[in-house]
C-alpha cells in the first residue's frame, strides 16, 4: 500500500511555513531540474514520475538531487519517491529511486523511518540483482545511523522476514548476517530468532533454504552468547526447541559462555505478556529483549508465576539427594562477611566519607566472593550446589541494601549514585529467577534511594533509567511500572516525577512489543503533570503521552482519523480534555508530528519535540512555554478555554536558558559538560559498563 502525504500533514518545524533559500543559485537549476521537482511535488500520475526520474538520472546532474531542492521541499520529494517506489516493479526506476534515496539518506534521520524503510525493504522482491544489492546497502546503513533500533527491527520483521513474497523473505534472512553485529546483542532479537526457527520447522522451506537459515541462526546464536540464547529458547514452544536442537549444531555451545546462568529455581517463571497480534501475527508466547512471554501464566502468592516446563530442570538434582552446603571459609569470604557486619552496625551513624569507603570495600568484596563461589562450585563436583550458594550470597546483599536504604537518612547524591550502582550489580548477576521473585523488594530499594536525602540530579536520573531497563530484562516491564507508579506518585517531588516519566517513556520505547494492559490506569497518575507549573514536567508529560498513544496505535503514524477512531487513544484524549482544553489541543498537535522521542545508549531520552524559536508558535510548544517555573500549579478545569496567544511577556520569551531547560527534561540528551560528581564516584565502577544496556 502506498504511503500518502496525509500521514505527515503536520509541520515539523514552526507553525508557519518559511521560504528557505536554495543551496544552489536559482540560475544553476536547469529546466530539467525544475520539471523533475514540479512533477514529483504535484503530478499524481505514477507513470509520469517514473519517466521523469529515469530520464533525469541519465544526465550528469543525477547525483545532485539534494543540492537542487529547497530545504522545505525535501520531505515532500521523499514521500513522492517512496510512494511511487511502492507501486512499481520497474527495475530502472527502482534502482534510480534507491540511488536518490541513498543521496538523501544523510538527511533521512530527521524523518520517521516508517515512511521510507518498508519501501526499501520491498525492493528485495525486485527481479534485478543490482536493485536487491543497493537495497541491502541502504538497509545496513539505516541500522547504523538510526537511534531507534526497536522500530527498525519491527519494520524489518513485518515487511521483510514475515513477507508473503518468498524472494523478499529469503533475501531478508540472508542479509541478517551483515545487518546484525555484536553491538545488537542486547536488542530484542527474540522475535527474529523465533521466526527463523519457525521457518526451519517448515519442511518445505527448510529443504529449499536450509543453508541460508542455518547460517543466519548460527550468526545470531554467536551474537547472543549461550546465556541469552538459553533464555530465548526457554520461552519458546517445546516444538521450536526440539527443532533447534535437531538441526543446529551444538558443538560450539560450550565455547561462547558470556555469563553464568543464575536461574535459582526451575519452577519459577516470570509472568509475561503476549505480543499484540496486530503487531506480530502468529507469534505465540513471545516477549521482548532477553525473554519471550508464556501463555496462560498464573500468579502465585509469592510474587512469581508457576511453570513446570523448564529446559534447565534437567540440570537440577532433587533436594533430598544433595549433601549439606558449606559456605567457603577463605579470606575473601571473611572480608565479605566483615564488611556486611560493619555496614549493618556503623551505617546509620557514619559520615558520608565513611559510607563511601564502606561501599567501595563492599563492592570489591562482592566481586571477590562471586569469583570464589564460581571457582569452587562450577569447577568441582559441587556444581549442583552452585545455585543454592549463590542464592544465599545474593540474598545477603539484597538484605543489606534493603536495611541501609530503609531508614529516612539524608543521603547525598554521591551515596545515591553508588547505591544505585550496587543495586545494578545485584540485578546483573542475579538475572532471571532471583529478580522474578524479588522484584518488589528491588523496586522498594530503588524508590528509597530516590526519596531519601538530597534532591536528585540529571546524572542520577540517567542511571535510574538504565537500572530499571536492566531489571526489565528479567521481569515483565508492566510489573515494574506497577511498582514504581502508584497512588503516591503525585506526592513525589518534581525531580522524582520526571524520573518516573522518563522510566515509563524509556520502557515503552525499549520494550514496545510487550502488552501493557494498565497504561490507561497509569495515565491517570500522569495527568496532573500536564498542568504542572514546571516546564520540564509539562514537556516530559507530553512526550510520555505521545509514546503511550503511539503504543495504542502499534507505533504506526497517527493521523487525524486515527485520533477519532482508535478507542484507546480517544479515552486518553478524553481524560486530557477533562483536565484542560489547551492541554488537549497541545497533545493532539504533538501526536500528529509523528516524531517519537528516542532512547540513547547513555540513558538519555532525546525529545521528539524541541521547544526553540522554530516551534515556539506551535500549539504543543506554546502550551509548554506558557508556564513560568516560579508560578503556582494551575488547577484542573473542565471548561473550554479560549485559544492561547503566543507568549509575549519577558518571563515566557525563548531565552537560551529556557531553551536548554526544555531540551533537557526527563532527562533529555545533554550537550553540556558532565558534573564533577561522576569523578567522585568513578572509583566505585563505571555503571554504563556494568549495565551493558544498549
Amino acid at each position: 500500500m502506498a504511503l500518502t502525504s496525509s500521514l505527515h500533514t503536520m509541520p515539523t518545524g514552526s507553525g508557519s511555513s518559511s521560504s528557505n533559500t536554495f543551496l544552489l543559485p536559482k540560475t544553476d537549476i536547469t529546466i530539467a531540474d525544475n520539471q523533475l521537482i514540479d512533477i514529483l511535488l504535484h503530478d499524481q500520475n505514477s507513470e509520469h514520475k517514473i519517466q521523469i526520474v529515469n530520464r533525469w538520472c541519465k544526465n550528469s546532474r543525477r547525483n545532485r538531487l539534494s543540492t537542487i531542492l529547497d530545504v522545505s521541499q525535501r520531505h515532500d520529494v521523499l514521500l513522492s519517491l517512496v510512494n511511487t517506489l511502492q507501486q512499481t516493479t520497474n527495475t530502472e526506476y527502482q534502482y534510480n529511486c534507491l540511488t536518490l534515496l541513498s543521496e538523501l539518506q544523510t538527511n533521512n534521520h530527521q524523518y520517521d523511518q516508517r515512511i521510507y524503510l518498508p519501501a526499501i525493504i520491498q525492493c528485495f522482491a525486485s527481479t534485478s540483482n543490482d536493485v536487491q544489492l543497493l537495497a541491502g546497502q541502504l538497509i545496513i546503513k539505516q541500522i547504523r545511523i538510526t537511534q531507534d533500533i526497536p522500530t527498525f527491527l519491527f519494520l524489518y520483521i513485518q515487511d521483510g522476514l514475515k513477507s508473503s513474497n518468498i524472494r523478499l523473505r529469503v533475501k531478508s534472512i540472508q542479509l541478517l548476517n551483515e545487518l546484525l553485529t555484536n553491538t545488537h546483542q542486547y536488542e530484542n532479537l527474540s522475535p527474529i530468532f523465533e521466526i527463523l526457527l519457525q521457518y526451519l520447522q517448515d519442511n518445505t522451506f527448510r529443504s529449499t533454504y536450509n543453508d541460508i537459515l542455518v547460517n543466519s541462526i548460527q550468526h545470531i546464536k554467536h551474537i547472543l552468547g549461550s546465556d541469552l540464547l538459553s533464555n530465548y529458547l526457554e520461552k519458546y514452544s517445546s516444538t521450536l526447541r526440539r527443532t533447534y536442537y535437531t538441526y543446529i549444531s551444538q558443538k560450539e555451545d560450550d565455547l561462547h559462555i558470556t555469563n553464568i546462568d543464575t536461574d535459582l529455581d526451575d519452577d519459577d517463571e516470570t509472568p509475561r505478556a503476549s505480543i499484540q497480534t496486530s503487531q506480530i501475527k502468529d507469534s505465540k508466547g513471545k516477549n521482548t529483549y532477553f525473554h519471550t512471554g508464556t501463555n496462560n501464566v498464573h500468579l502465585n502468592g509469592n510474587n512469581h508465576a508457576d511453570n513446570s516446563h523448564n529446559i534447565f530442570s534437567i540440570r537440577k538434582l532433587p533436594v533430598t539427594s544433595q549433601p549439606s552446603i558449606t559456605t567457603p571459609t577463605t579470606n575473601e569470604n571473611s572480608d565479605f562477611d566483615s564488611i556486611v557486619e560493619l555496614m549493618r552496625s556503623k551505617w546509620l551513624s557514619a559520615s558520608d566519607t565513611n559510607r563511601l569507603t564502606y561501599l567501595d570495600n563492599f563492592k570489591q568484596a562482592c566481586d571477590k566472593s562471586l569469583q570464589l563461589i564460581r571457582s569452587q562450585y562450577l569447577s568441582t563436583n559441587h556444581s549442583s550446589q552452585f545455585y543454592q550458594v549463590l542464592h544465599t550470597f545474593l540474598t545477603t546483599i539484597l538484605d543489606l541494601l534493603s536495611y541501609i536504604t530503609s531508614s529516612n537518612l539524608d543521603l547525598s547524591i554521591k551515596i545515591k549514585l553508588v547505591l544505585c550502582t550496587c543495586l545494578g550489580w545485584l540485578i546483573k548477576h542475579a538475572q532471571v529467577s532471583y529478580c522474578k521473585r524479588n522484584y518488589k523488594t528491588i523496586c522498594i530499594i530503588f524508590k528509597n534511594i530516590l526519596l531519601n536525602g538530597q534532591s536528585n540530579n540529571r546524572q542520577l536520573a540517567k542511571l535510574s533509567v538504565s537500572l530499571i531497563l536492566l531489571l526489565e530484562n528479567f521481569v515483565q516491564p508492566q510489573l515494574i511500572l506497577n511498582e514504581l507508579i502508584d497512588d503516591n506518585f503525585e506526592r513525589y517531588n518534581y525531580r522524582i516525577q520526571l524520573e518516573m516519566l522518563a522510566i515509563l517513556t524509556a520502557t515503552l520505547l525499549k520494550y514496545r512489543q510487550h502488552h501493557y494492559d494498565n497504561l490507561t490506569k497509569l495515565s491517570k497518575y500522569l495527568l496532573p503533570m500536564l498542568m504542572s507549573s514546571r516546564r520540564e514536567l509539562r514537556h516530559g508529560a507530553i512526550e510520555c503521552f505521545t509514546v503511550i498513544c503511539s503504543y495504542f496505535n502499534t507505533y504506526k503514524p497517527i493521523t487525524s482519523s486515527i485520533l477519532e477512531t482508535n478507542q484507546s487513544i480517544k479515552l486518553v484524549l478524553t481524560l486530557v480534555e477533562n483536565l484542560s482544553y489547551e492541554a488537549l489541543n497541545a497533545l493532539r498537535f504533538r501526536l500528529q508530528r509523528n516524531s517519537l522521542p528516542s532512547l540513547t545508549d547513555e540513558g538519555n531520552i532525546t525529545p521528539g519535540l524541541v521547544c526553540d524559536s522554530t516551534t515556539m508558535n506551535d500549539l504543543d510548544a506554546k502550551f509548554i512555554l506558557l508556564v513560568n517555573n516560579t508560578t503556582s500549579t494551575p488547577q484542573p478545569t473542565t471548561t473550554i478555554a479560549t485559544p492561547v496567544e503566543p507568549p509575549s511577556s519577558a518571563s515566557t520569551k525563548m531565552t537560551p536558558t529556557n531553551n536548554k531547560l526544555l531540551q533537557l527534561a526527563m532527562p533529555f540528551a545533554e550537550t553540556t559538560t558532565k558534573t564533577n560528581i561522576n569523578d567522585a564516584v568513578s572509583f566505585i565502577f563505571n555503571y554504563h559498563d556494568m549495565f551493558s544496556i544498549s
